[in-house]
């Protein structure tokens, strides 16, 4: 192993900015989300709980929370004046309804600036609670009224993902997909379906079951199933390779040892 070194400039890697925000409702295409601010998530509180054994704590147990956040605006789609609470444009503070809404932070460094690349945010299942508006006068020093959201989400099963260290992935109202990792291909397929394309292709919300297809196609390392006990593995020379004329070797990160002699290996 090679000695740890620091400053490296490629790995002074940075996010910065919020652009391209779209609100999917409930039904029909999505929107493009002008005025969108600033997105800042957090998590609901978690919980720890402390376990005791002749008086020496010997299990910290966490319960997760879900996904949140906090949305500023200085406009926003009339499409979305229903999940804002309002009623035909006039009547407030009627029930709201859940929605899907994405956006993009970019991903710097300090060779490429913020051209290195960008990260899509997925959000599934939120519900709006408005915050206060503040109203004033208009003078020489006028400032644009901003509109404020609290986000909650339910969280939406992730199926199919498998970790890379062989865990289970419990539901998650919240989808990153980095540029700077993820192949280029799969990049503008999920930006077809985000934002539509030039064949006609209305702007939607994919699934993650969605998602996970359009990764599959673009697998450098593959794994198919035969369904008879047997399968088939493809990939890369570093990936696949021959140890003896009846023997072969797997190594890829998506390949987890469960024991001497099993593991779990998925297309990746």
């Amino acid at each position: 192993m090679t000695r740890l070194t620091w400053g490296q400039h490629s790995s002074r890697i940075f996010e910065a900015g919020i652009d391209r925000g779209v609100f999917y409702p409930q039904s029909g295409p999505g929107i493009a989300w002008n005025g969108l601010v600033s997105v800042k998530e957090s998590v609901d509180d978690a919980t720890q709980t402390l376990t005791y054994f002749d008086g020496d704590a010997v299990w910290n147990q966490i319960t997760l929370g879900t996904f949140q956040a906090t949305l500023s605006a200085i406009t926003y789609p009339i499409e979305f004046e229903p999940y804002d609470g309002y009623s035909s444009h006039l009547a407030f503070g009627q029930p709201r309804k859940t929605f899907g809404f994405c956006y993009r932070t970019l991903v710097g460094d300090a060779v490429d600036g913020l051209s290195k690349g960008y990260k899509l945010h997925l959000v599934y299942n939120a519900l709006a609670s408005p915050s206060e508006v503040h109203h004033v006068s208009i003078t020489g020093d006028t400032t644009i009224s901003a509109f404020g959201w609290d986000i909650s989400t339910v969280p939406v099963n992730v199926d199919g993902v498998m970790p890379l260290d062989g865990g289970g992935v419990r539901p998650s109202a919240h989808i990153v997909i980095d540029s700077t990792v993820v192949n280029a291909g799969v990049m503008a397929a999920v930006e077809d379906l985000l934002y539509g394309n030039s064949e006609g292709g209305q702007p939607v919300m994919p699934t993650p079951r969605q998602l996970l297809d359009l990764f599959e196609p673009f697998a450098l390392f593959r794994i198919t199933d035969h369904g008879d006990g047997t399968f088939t593995a493809s990939g890369p020379d570093d990936a696949v390779f021959m140890t003896s004329a009846t023997e072969f070797q797997m190594s890829w990160p998506s390949i987890v040892m469960i024991s001497d002699d099993t593991y779990v290996a998925s297309s990746f």
